[in-house]
């Protein structure tokens, strides 16, 4: 909101803006899954100190999300010529802070 005390809309995300939003997230990032066994031993003892073990097998889920760089995206949306030299300035360590 900008403006008088009643503010003036500068951005309004509706249901259509946020599934661009949505499009373009899945577009810059890249998931990859695995699964694999993960087997632990667990030793417990009762009160009268008698020891107990116990084996649990559980399946882990390793989720990796890694994400496209600004080349790659140029690439992907092939950017004119025009737009990879701004992309460049864009990307100039001066301009880090932005």
């Amino acid at each position: 909101m900008a403006g008088s005390e009643q503010g003036t809309p500068v951005a309004v995300l509706t249901e259509d803006k946020v599934d661009k939003l949505r499009k373009n997230m899945w577009a810059m990032n890249a998931v990859d899954y695995s699964t694999h066994p993960k087997t632990t031993i667990i030793e417990t003892t009762d009160e009268d100190d008698n020891l107990t073990t116990t084996e649990i097998t559980e399946n882990v889920l390793v989720i990796e999300l890694t994400h496209k760089t600004p080349d790659e995206m140029a690439a992907d949306y092939h950017f004119t010529t025009r737009q990879n030299t701004y992309l460049q300035l864009l990307q100039d360590p001066q301009r880090e802070e932005l």
